[in-house]
């Protein structure tokens, strides 16, 4: 649909991450909206970068056990963390810095 498309979607996507709901939501309806953008979206470098988000977003288990037994929710904060962080750096370099603005 083009690079207007993509940059809309990444606009989707920051507003799902600030939301004040809990992290994990905000994640998985940013994941629904950014896995809408397509090749011809966004420049194809950018295409890489949101596949390899994708990639690791779905590889995170849904629930961490530590060496004790004990489930550590806490990793996996860290880690949903992590995870909406690198997707909106992503989305404001795709907003800010793609071709045609």
């Amino acid at each position: 649909m083009g690079y207007t498309y993509g940059k809309t979607i990444c606009r989707g996507a920051l507003i799902f991450l600030s939301a004040k709901i809990d992290l994990s939501v905000s994640l998985e309806y940013a994941y629904a909206e950014i896995r809408m953008i397509q090749e011809g979206d966004v420049d194809v470098a950018y295409f890489r970068r949101i596949q390899d988000w994708r990639e690791k977003y779905l590889s995170l288990p849904e629930f961490w056990v530590s060496q004790k037994g004990v489930l550590a929710q806490s990793e996996r904060e860290v880690q949903l963390q992590n995870l909406a962080d690198e997707l909106a750096g992503l989305c404001n370099e795709i907003i800010m810095l793609e071709p045609n603005n």
